[in-house]
Parts: structure tokens; C-alpha cells; sequence
């Protein structure tokens, strides 16, 4: 049998040989039979011998601090190399935009879906896989806010499986907006979906509610998921020691994946895409996001404008951020564009393109 292993392995090498000729140094030469089996035992050594890379899965509803907080994840890892995947609902790259501008953190964008979806998992699969062959200390994954994670454990198994050992997954971190989990948790399926599938959780923005409304909502966590690891904090901040955690383990019951069908009764959040057609001022836009902002889910994206230039639009509800743009590079500068998540039930699409004519005065390009 050893024979045979062996004379089927040099008839393979001599057909992938391309430059295999009759007269060349076919035993020896570089371009030989015996240089390909080299070079696939050397790259098969030498990812089997790489130590497994951390990957840790950030999820948590729309606006609830998923980039904060991996903003302070990030900054652990200063003189080091992590990797970071950012997966979005619409079609814009908003918060890889931000994070690809910093230093020595390779990332990767997942656009247009979410990577829980058969539309993106075989994709998300191969990005990981990509970052095999990197030199990276750890792989960080933030999911979109409107991820069903029900496929999770079979996405990682495939994963494992096509890096062959590569990713050493630590679990899922569900962060939880405080401020909006009792109004949205009632109507979103989703929220329930992705702490059912955590191994740890942030409670988030504890500033803007009262201890008894915090106490509400761990309780109902541990509801879903009995002995969870809760942290609480405001604005993403995190100990240094909180990756070291033990994490509660998933356990799952054969109905998981019937019982989060769907959405919710609300439906499918609605995305829109909104490209002004020209810059506005800040004041036009401030009325524009006055009346459509607390009617979404979440607003967000780049905007020109006549004061400041390109300005980071951040909204979450009635509660609404612009900030000019300074840091970012030359090189990368992000697209123009707005991406607005609506309840599926809404009919505020249909109004967008009036209500920015009537504040701003111009036109813009809308996609549903």
C-alpha cells in the first residue's frame, strides 16, 4: 500500500509539472516531479504548524456600539496586527471606511447582506480563509446589526474546516443598546436570535437609563441565555482583561432554527441608499435628519457640505451626530451616501426623496 501511496504521488507531481520535459533535469531541476512534492508538503507544514489566530464575532441590533466597542477591542492590540472583518446591511462600506484608515489593521468588507445569509456565508467563509495567509494576531468579525446567527455553528465549522485549523473561535459578543432593547426586542425577532447564539454580553449606553431598566434587561438576557456573562458599560468601553473571559458556552435545541424564522412582526427591515446630488448645508441637513432619523432604525454615511466639507452623519433614533472629516487618508476617502434601515413595515421610503427636496433644496439618488 506504502508503494502505492508513493507512485501515485509522483504520478501527480509529474502531471502538475507544467514545466516537466523530456530532456530537462526532471529528477533533480527545480521545475521536477521532486520540487512540486517538496512545495506542497513545505505549504502543508507550514499551515499546519501556525498557531490557531483568535476570532472573536461582535453582534448586537443596529446602533447599539458595535464599532465602539471594537474600536476599543482594537486599540488592545497596538503593536500588533489584528484583522477585521466588517459586514453591512446596505451597500455603502461605512465603518470599514473608518478603520482601514488606521495603521497596521487589515480589513475586509462585506457589503449588500449579512454573512448569516446564504448570499454571503460562502463568502464571508473565504475571507476568512484569506486571512490564513496572513502574518495576524487576531481576527475580529463584526456582523451587521440585522444578523440571524441561527447558522452560526455550522458557518464556523466550515470555516475551520477550509483554513484547516487556522481560526481558534473564541465566541459571539452581543453588545445591547440600554437605551432601545425593551421597545425593539418586543416587535424584532432578531435580537432575540443573536443573544440566544452569544457567549458573552455588553449592556450598553448605561448611561442614558436607570439602574432598574438595566436590571430588566440582564434579567431578561438570562432568560434566553441562563449563567450569561453580562458587562456592563457607556460609550464601548472595555477592560483590558474582558477577552479572557470564559465565555457561556452555546447549547442548541433542534427547533432553534424554525423558531427564528423570519423577522418578526414587523417584517424584513427595509435598506435604502441616498446619494445627494450635490453638497447642502449643514443646516438643510439637520432638518432633513430631524424628521426622517427618529423614524429609522439607523441613518448613517458621508455627506458634502457647503461649511465643512465631507462630514459623518451617525443616528441612532432622534439622537443624531455630524462631525467633519479630518482623519481619513487621501487614498481612501469614502463614498458619498447615506444608508437609512427602515421597520419593514414603514412607509418612509417612499417619502425620502420629498422630504430631502423640501430641506435640502436638491435632488438626490435613492435605492430600495
Amino acid at each position: 500500500m506504502r508503494l502505492l501511496q508513493q507512485r501515485l504521488l509522483w504520478k501527480f507531481a509529474k502531471h502538475n509539472c507544467n514545466k516537466f520535459k523530456q530532456g530537462s533535469s526532471r529528477y533533480t531541476g527545480i521545475q521536477g516531479p521532486f520540487y512540486f512534492i517538496h512545495t506542497m508538503i513545505e505549504k502543508r507544514t507550514s499551515t499546519v504548524n501556525k498557531t490557531p489566530v483568535p476570532l472573536y464575532l461582535l453582534t448586537g441590533f443596529l446602533g447599539s456600539g458595535k464599532t465602539t466597542l471594537l474600536n476599543s477591542l482594537l486599540s488592545f492590540y497596538k503593536n500588533k496586527r489584528p484583522g477585521v472583518i466588517v459586514n453591512e446591511f446596505g451597500e455603502l462600506g461605512i465603518d470599514s471606511t473608518i478603520l482601514s484608515s488606521q495603521t497596521g489593521i487589515v480589513t475586509t468588507e462585506l457589503n449588500g447582506g449579512q454573512i448569516f445569509c446564504s448570499c454571503l456565508s460562502g463568502t464571508f467563509i473565504d475571507s476568512i480563509a484569506a486571512y490564513s495567509d496572513m502574518d495576524i494576531d487576531v481576527l475580529f468579525v463584526e456582523a451587521s446589526g440585522l444578523a440571524k446567527p441561527a447558522p452560526l455553528i455550522e458557518i464556523m465549522q466550515f470555516a475551520d474546516k477550509k483554513t484547516q485549523g487556522f481560526i481558534d473561535y473564541k465566541g459571539m459578543i452581543c453588545v445591547i443598546d440600554a437605551s432601545r432593547f425593551e421597545i425593539l426586542s418586543k416587535t424584532l425577532l432578531t435580537i432575540e436570535e443573536q443573544i440566544r447564539y452569544s457567549n458573552a454580553f455588553i449592556i450598553n449606553k448605561t448611561d442614558l437609563v436607570e439602574p432598574e431598566v438595566i436590571g430588566r434587561i440582564a434579567q431578561r438576557i438570562r432568560e434566553i441565555k441562563p449563567g450569561a456573562a453580562i458587562s456592563l458599560t457607556s460609550f464601548g468601553e472595555i477592560d483590558r482583561d474582558f477577552l479572557k473571559m470564559d465565555y457561556t458556552p452555546v447549547s442548541l435545541e433542534e427547533d432553534d432554527s424554525r423558531k427564528y424564522q423570519g423577522w418578526g412582526n414587523e417584517g424584513r427591515p427595509i435598506p435604502v441608499k441616498l446619494v445627494p446630488a450635490e453638497p447642502v448645508s449643514l443646516e438643510s441637513l439637520k432638518s432633513f435628519l430631524a424628521v426622517t432619523a427618529p423614524k429609522s432604525f439607523r441613518l448613517k454615511g458621508y455627506v458634502e457640505s457647503n461649511e465643512q466639507g465631507m462630514v459623518f452623519v451617525d443616528c441612532v433614533s432622534d439622537a443624531v451626530s455630524i462631525k467633519p472629516i479630518h482623519t481619513v487618508k487621501e487614498t481612501n476617502l469614502p463614498k458619498i451616501g447615506l444608508t437609512l434601515i427602515f421597520p419593514g413595515d414603514s412607509n418612509e421610503p417612499d417619502k425620502l426623496f420629498r422630504n430631502w427636496r423640501s430641506s435640502t433644496g436638491s435632488g438626490a439618488f435613492i435605492s430600495i
